[in-house]
């Protein structure tokens, strides 16, 4: 009988960690607030926050880290919802789609992403964003839980 007691606590343990160690790593997110000021430049970095996204997770030997993901990701949240106020059909619409319609031409669109990639981590990084792992990442995650139930519709 207690074996099966600790075999339930230890999974019930492991479900908690395996919870928070999905693979999102929270860092110091940008402040988008600037950039929302300029629609053309909002915009502009919202697209190539998306590209970014869909390239570097389809083309070949492209890639993204853990802290990089969460900094396109967070960031384009932060200005699309957060800042600018836009719904989901529209971000997909106007963004998300044409991102995945480069890859009908992949081999120009996968050539020019390195490129890309750099310089949409740059401009997230200008506005206060960093890629080093916040020290208690428990605590990262709760706050992140709640700007985000804030910013969503």
């Amino acid at each position: 009988m207690k074996r099966i007691f600790l075999t339930a606590a230890v999974t019930l343990g492991l479900g908690a960690t395996a919870a928070l160690a999905d693979g999102k790593v929270y860092i110091t997110l940008p402040d988008m607030s600037g950039i929302a000021q300029d629609p053309v430049a909002a915009d502009r970095l919202l697209s190539d926050m998306q590209n970014t996204l869909v390239l570097s997770q389809n083309c070949p030997e492209a890639s993204l880290s853990d802290e990089e993901h969460s900094l396109l990701t967070d960031g384009f949240d932060l200005l699309a919802y957060g800042e600018l106020k836009l719904d989901t059909d529209g971000i997909i619409a106007k963004y998300e789609t044409p991102a995945f319609d480069l890859l009908d031409n992949s081999t120009l669109a996968c050539s020019e992403e390195p490129e890309l990639k750099a310089r949409t981590i740059a401009t997230l990084i200008e506005a206060g964003g960093d890629l080093t792992p916040l020290p208690d990442q428990e605590k990262a995650y709760l706050d992140w839980r709640a700007l985000m139930d804030q910013i969503r519709p």
